[in-house]
């Protein structure tokens, strides 16, 4: 009941009883993220104000109840002063029109992008903080290497595919993956650590979840990695990844 419902699907994501390969996990991801503006900003009454809700997979089968969710969440209220807005209209990635919330919604295929050409080396942005877990620890940006971001990125894949059926390309050799990815060299870095505070409803109280933020340069960037390291463009990487961190940009 909880996997068919659309409330526990998107917001408290089970894993599937029937499956045994799945049922080791404690807990699904969200087959949602959620993207704010980039930076720190106030909003003066009845200005405007956009985000995305990036819905990966089968998730894409409960776009109108998201777009309940919204409206409800934002006539209730947001942050610890419990702001109102009210949800003006929104649109799809690609198009240029906005539609009312209210309009039926027409059911379409949605993929992944297209992915270019492999430029060989690149410039990783994180523009929300990155959070990486290691030996219980979280990361420092000092230790932070391609294969432990690619590693965490596969992984991260790995469970959006299994649980949510995401059509991206993924690399499912493991051990192949890791070794492709030690041979891509790190030409620069620019890396530290920031804290980033978010207001939790349910628990009634602000969170601090830090992670890393700032640029790292590669090169040798091996073909059969690629298409992944691209995507995560959209499916971010890390913890938290949910809430919009993890977020990074190719240059």
């Amino acid at each position: 009941m909880r996997w068919a419902c659309a409330y526990s699907y998107l917001f408290e994501t089970p894993v599937p009883p029937d499956s045994p390969q799945l049922s080791k996990y404690p807990a699904a991801p969200h087959p949602w993220l959620v993207e704010a503006a980039i930076g720190e900003r106030s909003w003066l009454r009845g200005e405007l104000f956009s985000f995305s809700w990036v819905v990966f997979g089968r998730g894409h089968d409960f776009i109108p109840y998201i777009l309940y969710a919204w409206r409800q969440a934002l006539e209730k209220g947001l942050g610890s002063r419990q702001v109102s807005a009210t949800l003006l209209g929104y649109r799809r990635e690609g198009e240029t029109a906005w539609h009312l919330p209210e309009e039926p919604l027409i059911p379409q295929n949605y993929g992944m992008p297209p992915v270019p050409e492999n430029p060989g080396q690149i410039t990783l942005h994180f523009v929300t903080p990155f959070r990486a877990q290691h030996q219980e620890r979280l990361l420092p940006p000092e230790h932070l290497t391609f294969r432990t971001l690619f590693s965490m990125l596969q992984r991260r894949m790995g469970l959006l595919q299994a649980f949510h059926e995401l059509d991206a390309p993924y690399v499912w050799d493991y051990r192949e993956a890791l070794q492709r990815a030690e041979t891509v060299q790190m030409r620069g870095w620019d890396l530290r650590w920031k804290d980033w505070q978010r207001y939790s409803s349910r628990q009634m109280s602000t969170m601090t979840l830090g992670g890393i933020v700032g640029h790292m340069q590669f090169t040798n960037i091996p073909d059969l990695l690629w298409p992944m390291l691209y995507l995560g463009q959209w499916t971010h990487v890390g913890k938290n990844a949910s809430f919009g961190l993890g977020r990074y940009i190719l240059e």
